[in-house]
């Protein structure tokens, strides 16, 4: 095949006998345009069920909801590995909870 002919990119010029060869092998296989076909047996457009429309809205809050948990476990997880204190809340109840119970230091 010459320098000058650009056959395999736009069929100009003069194919080489191996291509024209390998042209009509692979020629059964190109693609043939052809109408689809639907079956008159299909319903296009039916009544869907509650659960196969709510199925992926479901799929999505479910793992939502497993990501958060299971962000939450990690998380607590690290905490213990590291041996951090309790939240500031435990011991705002604690303190509360001591000034809520009476006082039995009254002498008599």
């Amino acid at each position: 095949m010459n320098n000058e002919s650009d056959y395999l990119w736009d069929k100009t010029g003069e194919p080489d006998p191996e291509i024209r060869e390998l042209e009509e092998i692979l020629g059964t296989l190109r693609y043939q345009p052809r109408p689809l076909d639907i079956p008159a047996n299909v319903s296009i457009g039916g009544r869907r069920s509650f659960f196969r429309s709510a199925t992926p809205s479901l799929a999505i809050a479910a793992t939502i909801v497993m990501l958060l948990l299971g962000l939450g476990v990690w998380l607590g997880w690290q905490r213990l590995q590291k041996g951090e204190p309790a939240p500031q809340a435990l011991e705002l109840l604690r303190a509360r909870l001591q000034m809520a119970r009476p006082r039995h230091d009254v002498d008599r």
